[in-house]
């Protein structure tokens, strides 16, 4: 849909997907920061936006969006009722700065609090800074940092980006931020958002319906194992239509630094790290894409980690390292209704050296339940109006004993394994963890970013912990409050 016809469509206030795309347009996207983050709660509301056909030419593929991409659709929307939603729009020479509690008790409070300082030079340039205090980060076993008095945080993003939109568009990013390839709901195969945000450089050069990206990080060290990552993702996307290829690269050593092949955006890693030599390395390959009709869409990615193309030894036995996500999305009128299946295979993301596992602060940079599974999710939103959201989930996930961190194991290796015998393991294998669980939510959004949630949820668990018969139960009652302090001040 053109921006004139978005603009006269919501004009027409009889139309309900326009009063909510407008209630989108305020109370979500200008929310937080200028960034879209995939993790906040108004996921769904772009996916149904972008399947409804209202935003049909921005690719939520690949996030965060920044809300300059998004100012062609929103730009001649009639007048704004909140000032968050005009200082989005007058956002050149612009200084923000403010706060974002979330206040939630899940079995115990929990309080967490977003800071943002944002200055906006011209119509290009951008610096950006939000740090996390949350001192539940303590309670977590893969949490790394220290506490302080009694705080817990870190430094979120800090980044300075470029931009600037000609006939060939093109962006230039370094700091700390975060990064999200993949159309996936419930995560990502290749940059998840579960993952902490890196410290890297990106770049992308954008012309008609085609961009491609490029990024260089450095993750954190193991003892005195330094650890880089590279990648890059081309993508061509029409209206109805999006497919994308990447590829990424984790590498390190003790006394390694940043790998000049691996710096070079428009090389093949693979065939680098293959011809060699001292450029070892963990490789992966995905593609991923998405179709979309009227009123739906159907997405998908595959990654290939390691792929056995040969049979000549008993190390060639080793089973193939892949990850799938297939599913759909359908809206009509106040509805959104989603499913995906994800099936996730033994060892995916790993090596014989732990310090080329596909981590970052020991938490996953792809998907971010790991590996050895399987799960099926159904997700479906009912807006009753501009201001009511009500949401029913359910998710059922099947986790074998190789999880993400445990460590690498060669059975294939063993003396009675030969040619002859082969090998194989079930998928996922060994006692099987089944999780399903089953929540109902209510949310309320008020002007200028305030909300409230409710939410019931049941969780059956068997086989805890892999242990047969081993089962348990459990009921939250969960709620939620959030508002946003937001303070803008103009520069010159």
């Amino acid at each position: 849909m053109r921006t004139s016809k978005l603009v006269a469509t919501i004009k027409n206030g009889n139309n309900f997907p326009s009063r909510i795309s407008f209630l989108i347009l305020l109370s979500v996207l200008f929310a937080q920061n200028t960034d879209f983050l995939p993790f906040e709660r108004s996921d769904i509301d772009l996916r149904y936006l972008h399947s409804s056909g209202l935003l049909d030419k921005v690719d939520i593929s690949q996030l965060p969006i920044n809300n300059k991409n998004l100012s062609p659709y929103f730009q001649e929307l009639p007048n704004f009722q909140t000032p968050l939603a005009s200082a989005y729009l007058d956002q050149e020479n612009i200084v923000r700065f403010g706060a974002y509690p979330i206040i939630e008790y899940r079995n115990k409070l929990l309080v967490h609090l977003r800071s943002l300082v944002e200055i906006t030079l011209g119509k290009n340039l951008s610096i950006k800074n939000t740090m996390l205090l949350d001192k539940s980060l303590v309670d977590q076993s893969e949490y790394i940092g220290k506490e302080w008095r009694g705080f817990v945080g870190y430094t979120e993003e800090a980044y300075l980006r470029f931009q600037k939109k000609k006939k060939i568009g093109y962006t230039l990013q370094v700091g700390r931020f975060f990064s999200f390839w993949g159309p996936g709901r419930t995560g990502q195969l290749l940059q998840s958002f579960v993952a902490r945000p890196l410290d890297q450089i990106q770049a992308n050069i954008k012309y008609k319906n085609w961009s491609f990206t490029w990024k260089a990080s450095q993750l954190d060290a193991m003892g005195e194992i330094n650890r880089f990552l590279s990648a890059h993702r081309v993508t061509y996307k029409s209206k109805w239509f999006r497919l994308s290829l990447n590829e990424a690269i984790l590498y390190g050593g003790a006394t390694k630094n940043f790998e000049l092949a691996y710096l070079n955006p428009f090389i093949i890693y693979t065939g680098e790290q293959i011809n060699g030599p001292a450029l070892n390395a963990n490789t992966m390959l995905s593609i991923d894409g998405r179709i979309r009709f009227s009123s739906s869409s159907f997405y998908f990615e595959f990654l290939i980690d390691d792929y056995q193309a040969d049979a000549e030894e008993v190390n060639d036995l080793e089973p193939n390292e892949l990850g799938m996500i297939l599913g759909v999305d359908f809206t009509a009128e106040r509805f959104y209704l989603g499913f995906e299946l994800v099936g996730i295979t033994n060892r995916t993301y790993k090596t014989t050296l732990d310090y080329e596992w596909y981590t970052h602060r020991n938490i996953p940079i792809g998907y971010g339940d790991g590996s050895d599974l399987w799960r099926a999710n159904i997700f479906s939103r009912y807006y009753f109006s501009q201001h009511w959201q009500f949401d029913i989930e359910m998710d059922y996930l099947v986790r074998g004993e190789g999880e993400m961190f445990k460590a690498w194991d060669t059975p294939w290796e063993n003396d009675d394994i030969t040619m002859e015998t082969g090998y194989e393991e079930s998928f996922p294998t060994g006692i099987l963890e089944k999780h399903l669980s089953m929540s109902i939510s209510a949310f309320r959004i008020f002007e200028n970013n305030k909300w409230v949630s409710v939410e019931l949820k049941y969780i059956s668990t068997d086989n805890v912990d892999h242990i047969s018969n081993i089962n348990a139960d459990d009921f939250e009652v969960s709620f939620g409050l959030s508002w946003l302090f937001l303070k803008k001040v103009e520069i010159g």
